[in-house]
């Protein structure tokens, strides 16, 4: 965490680091994100990316952000679903970044954040990115035209594990750096990710299908030491809500642009999209909505309702 001294206005820099490696998109969005704030800060407040996971693994960056050591954190929240178990909402949640903000999810949220964390949520990018199943096999379906994945061992994390045991696959725990040893000696049969950036790892070299429509929301969220957050000035604090509430907007033109490129180049590449029926469809994404909801309602059945009333429609 930062010292302060001298004079109010001088300028404060702070740390940050993300939970992916540089070249995954969605950190490029992310540091897209640091360079308009630094632009717009200058002379206020100013963000020095230290790095991805080789920096800090994913899995202590929580911890780090909790005690200071960084200031910043721009990560999926489903790293945090551990520890504030409400952010789940935001993978759940099929409303856009600024109607959260009119709404008044954005404040709730922000509480349990505060409580459990001793961050601040700042904001939500890459929301208009679902996640996909992706095989290496053509799927079965059931009789209603579902995907039957039973005997599928798919890599999996917390945030579609229920919802994949639903579809009878068989969840696989593995950190996304091992992800491609795993498909090359067939650990894994298949994967869950968000529709874009398997080929950001090659990842797609193994798999040749996808499940067609996208499920639940990326949910890439930036956060803040509360307590840095609360030692900045009113004038830093009003200008990085600004900076982030216009950029979500933008985090949204840019994934539709990046969807129907990254759809072309995995066509060009020879993955299937496998697209369900309009009934099986609508079915599919209920199952993935309860699940992820009813997860919630087990582990914070205080807050689970009103989150739930904020976030989904």
């Amino acid at each position: 965490m930062l010292a302060f001294g001298g004079a109010a206005q001088a300028e404060v820099t702070l740390k940050a680091v993300s939970g992916l490696p540089k070249q995954v998109v969605y950190t490029e969005d992310g540091l897209r994100f640091l360079e308009k704030l630094n632009a717009a800060g200058k002379g206020v407040v100013q963000v020095r990316w230290m790095g991805g996971p080789e920096v800090i693994p994913a899995t202590e960056q929580a911890q780090a952000l909790r005690n200071g050591v960084v200031d910043i954190v721009i990560a999926p929240a489903n790293y945090h679903w551990g520890t504030v178990p409400e952010s789940a909402a935001i993978a759940g949640s099929d409303k856009a970044p600024w109607e959260l903000r009119a709404n008044g999810a954005v404040e709730l949220l922000q509480k349990h954040y505060e409580r459990r964390l001793n961050a601040h949520y700042l904001g939500w990018l890459s929301s208009n990115v679902g996640f996909s199943v992706y095989l290496r096999e053509a799927p079965k379906r059931t009789d209603a035209g579902l995907p039957d994945l039973q005997g599928v061992k798919l890599r999996s994390n917390p945030v579609y594990q229920d919802f994949f045991a639903n579809l009878r696959a068989t969840n696989v725990t593995i950190q996304t750096p091992e992800v491609y040893a795993a498909l090359e000696r067939g650990t894994v049969d298949g994967v869950g990710w968000p529709e874009i950036g398997i080929g950001d790892f090659n990842w797609d070299k193994f798999l040749r299908y996808r499940i067609d429509p996208p499920f639940y929301r990326s949910d890439m969220v930036v956060l803040v030491n509360d307590s840095t957050w609360k030692s900045l000035t009113p004038e830093a604090r009003a200008l990085i809500e600004k900076t982030i509430a216009a950029y979500e907007r933008e985090s949204v033109a840019f994934f539709e642009a990046e969807k129907k490129r990254d759809a072309e180049k995995l066509k060009a590449r020879g993955v299937q999209r496998v697209s369900l029926d309009s009934a099986a469809a609508d079915a599919y994404l209920a199952q993935a909505y309860e699940r992820i909801w009813t997860r919630m309602a087990k582990q914070v059945p205080e807050a689970a309702a009103e989150l739930k009333a904020r976030f989904y429609r």
